[in-house]
């Protein structure tokens, strides 16, 4: 009899730690869409909306996949994380930032030396 007892605890520990693995990246805080909302060049800073009548998106997905999006055109590349940075590459074009919960800011976007803050709509 305790044999079965411990076969049912460990198999009911066993299921519980499969359904949490399975959570899909829903705990990754990155995961998401991020909106551009702020864009700086030359000392000069603006909104977004004023540059991209469309939007300028990041939209972060599982398995490392992302797709930007800018005035309803779009391209699909790759992220990943580490610590409190993160790189993208589109179509080898790489560049690099630092992400919180609330805002991604990208330094020198693809080599045009302008900052541009994303944030998780």
């Amino acid at each position: 009899m305790k044999k079965v007892l411990l076969f049912c605890i460990v198999l009911i520990v066993a299921v519980s730690l499969i359904g949490c693995g399975r959570s899909g990246g829903g705990n990754d805080p990155a995961i998401g869409t991020w909106k551009a909302s702020q864009m700086e060049l030359a000392g000069m800073s603006m909104m977004a909306d004023e540059i991209y009548q469309g939007g300028f998106y990041l939209d972060i997905k599982e398995g490392g996949k992302a797709t930007m999006r800018a005035d309803n055109e779009s391209i699909d590349g790759a992220w990943e994380v580490d610590g409190n940075q993160i790189t993208f590459d589109f179509q080898g074009e790489t560049f690099a930032g630092t992400i919180d919960s609330s805002a991604i800011v990208i330094e020198d976007m693809v080599g045009t030396g302008m900052t541009v803050t994303f944030e998780k709509e």
